[in-house]
């Protein structure tokens, strides 16, 4: 463990609570951990001491999650295909999604996208609503219609799971747009 991940020491009184707060984010499709540890310092203490001879108790509160939102719309939907490249501070050069359809249904799209928001959101729901070329709201995807699309990660504790994400035409003529969940 590096010093930057260690706090200063601290001072404990027995039979006192104590906050301790820990900023992390799930990953892995809800599979992430931390761990904390207390060190007791005592200059008269002879012999090993053993954790076990002493209760120490820690309580841990999952609090309120910040769920981050991605919304694609496509407009004027076509048998196209895209990619999108999802940038974020620990991946500043970017992971390209697979190729998607541009008329792809929520599980669809979901399924195209899978492998970046799983392993670096911690996973996602995709709901999507559709509309004919009329504006009219449909059941399913059409062509010349528009789809909107909502990606929403499971769980992130304080970080946005993409600071950017690139549109790249393979052979849509769709119009994309991406808005993160601070433009939404």
């Amino acid at each position: 463990m590096s010093d930057d991940q260690k706090s200063d020491w601290y001072s404990l009184t027995a039979g006192e609570n104590y906050y301790i707060e820990a900023l992390t984010y799930v990953n892995n499709e809800d599979k992430d951990s931390f761990s904390t540890a207390v060190e007791i310092e005592q200059s008269d203490m002879t012999g090993h001491h053993h954790h076990t001879k002493e209760i120490q108790t820690i309580e841990v509160y999952v609090g309120e999650t910040n769920k981050d939102t991605i919304r694609i719309t496509i407009q004027n939907m076509d048998e196209g295909y895209f990619k999108l490249l999802f940038k974020n501070n620990w991946y500043p050069d970017g992971i390209l999604s697979g190729s998607c359809s541009s008329t792809s249904t929520a599980s669809e799209l979901d399924s195209c996208l899978w492998y970046y928001m799983a392993w670096f959101c911690g996973g996602n729901d995709v709901t999507a609503t559709f509309y004919d070329a009329d504006g009219v709201e449909v059941d399913d995807p059409v062509v010349g219609g528009t789809g909107v699309y909502d990606m929403t990660s499971f769980s992130l504790m304080s970080r946005q799971c993409a600071n950017e994400v690139v549109f790249i035409q393979e052979s849509t003529t769709a119009s994309i747009t991406i808005q993160n969940s601070d433009e939404i």
